[in-house]
């Protein structure tokens, strides 16, 4: 698992998000306390839903991580390595969780699904990365952190969001150093399968559409029975 380092610099990168976030996270770090913040009750709040983590259900800690999420800020690096002190952390996810629920946009949205998304395994609930897969509003950087959730947790949910990204040739929000959302997708679709299919020499337009559409067909082929193998955490054709 990738630490940070004491500087709180961030790299979210294909090599972070593919490889470490989005492998179900099986090496997570332990609990940490939920980061300081105010205690105004902003959006996701209401803590419905029971952590058993520090502060409890609807407790500081919870309000805490939901300040952090509500409060992020794709343009201020210091808000987004805030997040560091929540992720991995039941009252964090809780809050991800909870924020995404109560209709969150932007970059709150961002900041809550990169949050869910680190937590996500077999035995995390599916419903908030689905709303967000499923939220034609959500940015192609959120909706493709969420699709490469789903994957983790073997819900083949993820993959749509995934091949949709293909076509984006935008930064993927929050790197660093910096990728495309595009490269991305890419990246965690043949993480997941190991399909083989070769990455684009330059990425245009034309390349990207021919990816996709690979990929689509790959998936018109074999959706029906394709199955998640925990073990070796690749989803295969049974």
């Amino acid at each position: 698992m990738r630490q940070f380092p004491a500087d709180g610099v961030r790299a979210i990168a294909i090599s972070m998000l593919a490889a470490v976030v989005l492998t179900a996270c099986s090496a997570a770090p332990s609990e940490s306390p939920a980061a300081p913040g105010a205690s105004t009750a902003p959006v996701g709040s209401s803590g419905a839903i029971g952590t058993g983590g520090p502060g409890g259900p609807g407790g500081p800690g919870i309000e805490a991580a939901t300040t952090l999420l509500n409060a992020a800020t794709l343009a201020d690096p210091g808000s987004l390595d805030a997040l560091e002190g929540i992720r991995f952390t039941q009252t964090g996810t809780a809050a991800a969780a909870s924020v995404i629920t109560a209709g969150a946009s932007g970059d709150a949205l961002w900041a809550a699904t990169y949050v869910y998304a680190s937590a996500a395994g077999s035995a995390s609930d599916p419903a908030p990365l689905l709303a967000v897969a499923e939220n034609a509003a959500a940015s192609p950087s959120t909706r493709a952190m969420a699709g490469a959730g789903l994957l983790a947790a073997g819900r083949s949910e993820g993959f749509e969001p995934l091949v949709a990204a293909l076509g984006s040739p935008a930064a993927m929000d929050g790197s660093e150093p910096r990728t495309t959302t595009w490269e991305f997708a890419a990246s965690v679709l043949e993480r997941y399968t190991a399909a083989g299919f070769p990455e684009p020499a330059n990425g245009d337009e034309a390349e990207r559409t021919a990816l996709a559409s690979q990929w689509t067909a790959w998936l018109a082929t074999n959706a029906s029975h394709l199955r998640f193998d925990p073990a070796t955490q690749l989803w295969v054709a049974a």
